[in-house]
Order: C-alpha cells, then structure tokens, then sequence
C-alpha cells in the first residue's frame, strides 16, 4: 500500500497497524511533519521513542482500542496539520501587520518621527480616513492572507465517512459539555476536529432521512460542542418524530469489556434527553391550544361574551373541515378533538393547510370577527418557529461551584432573554432572546435548555406580593 502523505513537507513515518478485511494484520504508513506533533503529550512521546512501528510498543501504549480504526486516527492527524498550519499562517500575518503599523516614519527633512507622531501617522494612512495604506498602487502589503483551505489537507472522501467513523474520532480527543468529559490517549482538543466534522455535516446530514440517523448525531454534536448541529438535530427531532421515545444512538459495536468500561461515559445526561422529550410533547400541547383557540380561546365563539346561535354552526364546520383535512384523531368511525398522535409536527403543519372552513349562512358580527385562516397561520408559527435546544444555554443552566441558589442564579441572567421590539411572546419569540448564545432563538429554546438537576423554580422563584398586598387583595375580595 502507497504510503498517506498527510503534509507536503512530511519529514516522518508513522506505521498504524489495523485488521483488514482477511482478519490478517496490515500497516498502514503515513508521513508527517514532525513539527506539528511536537507539542502534543502523546504523538511527542511517540515520536521520542524514534521507532516508527506502533506495534512495538507495550500494550498500553497503544493508539487506542481495536474498535479504532485507522481512518479515524488519519482524520486526527491531519486535523492537528490543518490546525497547525492556520495557526501558522495567522501568526505570519499578524507579525507582517505589526511590523507595517510599527515602520520608522520620517518627515521632509529626514528626521524619525515619535512613537505618537508614527500612531497618528498609520491611522491617518488607512483607507476608512482616507488614506493609501493597502490601497492599490501602496507599497505595503495588500490584502491579509487568505485562511488555509480544510480541502487541502482533507481528501474528499474524509468527508463522506460513516457515522461509526465519526464516533471513533470523538473516542480520540478530549472534550467536556455539560459535565460529561472525556480524556483521550491522543490528548487532542475537540476544537482541532470542529472544521473537519462541520464538513462532513454539510456532505451527509442533507441526505438523513430517518430517526436514527438523528439519533446518532446526538452525542457527536453535543461532545464536539457543535452549537449549529445540536440545534438541528434535536428540532428535526422533536417535528419528524411522533410515537415513542427519543433516545440517542450508537453505531459502535463494543464487545471487548476494557473497552465498554472505558467509554460507558459517552453519553447523554439524563436531564438533556428528559428536556429533548419534553421539548417534543409540548409542542404538540401548545399547537392543539393554537388549533382549538378558535372555539375556546379569548374572542372565539365560546367564549364567555359570545352567546349568538351560529357559533354551533361555525363550531361545527370547523371540527368538520379538521376531521377532513387529517388534523385530529380518529378512533374507529368516531373522531376526539386531540390532534392526531399518530403524526408529526412538521405532517400536522402541512394538514392544516388542507383545512378548508366554511362560514355559517348568515353568521353575526362576533362569529365572522373570528378569523380562522389567521388563527391557524399562528397555530403553524407555534409549531416551526421552535430552534431546538442550545448548548450555551445548557452550560449556562449549570452550575459549578457553589450554591445553586447563589452561584447559579448570578450567571444564568446573562443567557436571560431581552424583550425586542419584534418579539412574539405566545410560544417562542424569534428575536431579543439569549444575544450571547451562537444560534439565534426564542424563549421556547431558552426555557428547555434548562438542563440542571435543580429545578428552575427552586433558582428563579416567582414574585410574591407583601403582606399588605396581600391583606389589600383579601380586603377587597370580601368587600366585593
């Protein structure tokens, strides 16, 4: 087999034995530049021992377990190149930056400028005030470089991995969300392994389909804190998913017992599964108020002001048009007034764009003020605008040291939503909420995001009136 050269200027050799296909042992040969191992703990102790064959070693000095394969520790090797190499490029470019801002100026007749008179100097030369500094035609530097491209240290097929393949690179590094770490024998940060899985996302997350497929990309998201991911994943999960529990999955096959004891820590806390599930029932709750607002919420038609004859009529053809278009639940040859359990959210939403209502004959004034087609606009807003849940939130809901009464309640305010002009209070407000967080969402997201043990109501609890309040209130009761 051709060795993998995984640098241009590789300068070392590293033999990875695996199994292949015939159960017979194979190396695996990858070229290296020596320079971007050295500041890891354990690639510097393996290239220390100047033997490049990692069979040669005592047992516990392997790469990792046997249900590691070689393709996962090649997707961490040149991770740390690419991480090295950006780094590399950066620096370069903020010492060139510093060196152009820090160039002796000197005036008409030769005379160095002062630091001060230089500072001014440079600002007056940028093209924001007017000046020619990186301009067309300037002598200084153009453009800052631009960012290493992932493609040239990745081949197109890394990116097109199965999913096993990604849980054996989360078993490789180190990472901690929540409270559930993970301390790897290849000591490698998660963040290295971040632009390389945020590929592989947009290659293969497009084409899932099924709820397993989901349920896979829990952990790896959460574990590589990858905030865009785990709100997709568990928001596709609480809409496409209707009967059963959400769970997470594992695609590995661990049948040797070292190897089941060291990893039965990579999974999900309960909380965060709870907050999935919950998060999924009550969207459900929460559309069916929506549905039925029409009849029994303020301004329908039976509400308490509403006492007109029509309303039976347009109650009536209302249940009739949901019953029709699929909306609610059918149990024999009788139909019940909950939205049908058997379909998901995003199926329910498109249901109730096949409700076809029709007005009484004559209906009065309250029974036409009624707008159907408005309320079940907002009843489809309720149903899509949920983001699923955010990992900033959740590690703000935390705490770690102290009293959760104290510590807790001083920090999670600053993930607190902030009311903006645009917000939508009825279920999940899509602007103001959690400016801090990295996927913008309402409060929907905030409140089940709360993944602590302590209960919300223990930290942040409710107002409560003073005594004379309190004794006004009473007074003013028994005199009405």
């Amino acid at each position: 087999m051709a060795p993998i050269v995984i640098d241009p200027n590789a300068d070392t050799t590293i033999y990875l034995t695996e199994k292949n296909e015939h159960e017979s042992l194979e190396n695996i040969e990858l070229r290296v530049l020596a320079a971007v191992l050295e500041d890891n703990s354990y690639w510097s102790k393996f290239l220390g021992h100047r033997s490049t064959k990692a069979d040669t070693w005592s047992s516990e000095e392997h790469i990792e377990e046997t249900i590691v394969s070689a393709t996962a520790v090649e997707i961490v090797l040149r991770a740390l190149h690419f991480d090295y190499h950006s780094k590399l490029k950066k620096s370069e470019a903020d010492e060139d930056e510093r060196r152009s801002n820090h160039e002796n100026v000197v005036d008409g007749v030769g005379n160095t400028l002062s630091e001060d008179d230089q500072n001014e100097h440079n600002s007056l030369m940028k093209p924001e005030n007017g000046g020619m500094c990186n301009a067309q035609g300037s002598n200084q530097a153009a453009d800052p470089e631009q960012p290493v491209e992932l493609e040239i240290y990745f081949p197109k097929e890394l990116f097109d991995v199965p999913v096993d393949v990604v849980w054996a690179v989360l078993l490789l590094v180190n990472f901690e969300t929540c409270r559930v770490a993970h301390k790897a024998n290849l000591d490698v940060n998660r963040k290295v392994l971040l632009p390389w899985f945020q590929k592989w996302w947009q290659t293969n997350v497009p084409g899932h389909e099924t709820s397993l497929d989901f349920e896979y990309l829990l952990f790896p998201t959460f574990a590589l804190n990858d905030a865009i991911g785990w709100s997709y994943t568990t928001q596709w999960l609480c809409e496409h998913t209707s009967r059963g529990q959400i769970s997470e999955q594992s695609p590995l096959d661990l049948h040797d017992s070292v190897a089941i004891e060291k990893y039965r820590h990579l999974h999900l806390p309960k909380e965060v599964i709870a907050r999935i599930r919950v998060a999924r029932h009550q969207l459900y709750v929460h559309l069916e108020k929506e549905v039925w607002s029409v009849a029994r919420g303020k301004g329908g038609w039976f509400s308490e002001y509403a006492t007109c004859a029509c309303r039976v009529v347009a109650a009536y053809n209302y249940r009739k048009a949901l019953q029709v278009a699929g909306v609610v639940e059918q149990k024999g040859s009788r139909y019940t007034d909950r939205l049908d359990p058997s379909k998901t959210i995003v199926e329910l939403v498109e249901c109730l764009d096949k409700v076809d209502y029709e007005e009484p004959s004559y209906p009065c004034t309250n029974c036409t003020a009624v707008r159907v087609k408005q309320r079940l606009r907002e009843a489809k807003n309720v149903a899509t605008v949920f983001r699923g849940l955010c990992l900033d939130c959740m590690e703000a809901s935390l705490n770690e040291v102290g009293s959760p009464d104290v510590e807790l309640k001083n920090r999670f305010p600053d993930y607190k939503y902030r009311m903006g002009s645009n917000d939508n209070h009825s279920f999940d407000g899509l602007f103001g909420w959690c400016n801090q967080c990295r996927i913008p969402h309402g409060h929907a997201t905030w409140y089940f995001s709360w993944v602590n043990p302590t209960s919300r109501q223990k930290v942040f609890r409710p107002p409560v009136a003073s005594k004379a309040r309190r004794r006004a209130t009473f007074l003013e009761g028994c005199h009405a």
